[in-house]
């Protein structure tokens, strides 16, 4: 009986871990908070909990997760403005467009454009010239 009494006490205490901070609520927040043009990472500080919460949270709640890949494209479209607002309707007297480019490439993966010409294989083409 005593070795019954221990096995409870160890399983009680086990337990399932702590309960988890997550609300459905957030979903709307995330969204709120990266149409304003900040990262994913930095609405964790906002409701309390790190990073790798709000990863975990992607990968367990399909609707955060979803909420996410949303609020990304919301935050892309706030950066976009940003520079539409910069060249075509002159509302900033100046922008860094060095910083933006690499802020774009940072964010959102954005790459230069690299053009190829010619022979796909790399062999440079033979020129000749005739004289007549």
């Amino acid at each position: 009986m005593a070795d019954k009494e221990v096995m409870m006490t160890v399983e009680q205490s086990i337990g399932p871990g702590q309960p988890t901070k997550y609300k459905p609520e957030y979903c709307e927040q995330l969204i709120e908070h990266m149409s304003k043009g900040l990262s994913f990472e930095c609405f964790g500080p906002k409701i309390g909990v790190n990073r790798d919460t709000l990863y975990e949270w992607c990968k367990v709640h399909s609707e955060f997760s979803d909420a996410k890949k949303r609020a990304v494209d919301a935050c892309l479209l706030w950066w976009e403005q940003i520079s539409i607002d910069w060249i075509v309707n002159e509302k900033f007297n100046s922008l860094n467009s060095a910083s933006w480019i690499f802020s774009m490439k940072n964010r959102f993966k954005w790459t230069d454009k690299v053009e190829v010409s010619g022979d796909p294989s790399g062999e440079k083409p033979l020129l000749l010239a005739y004289k007549l």
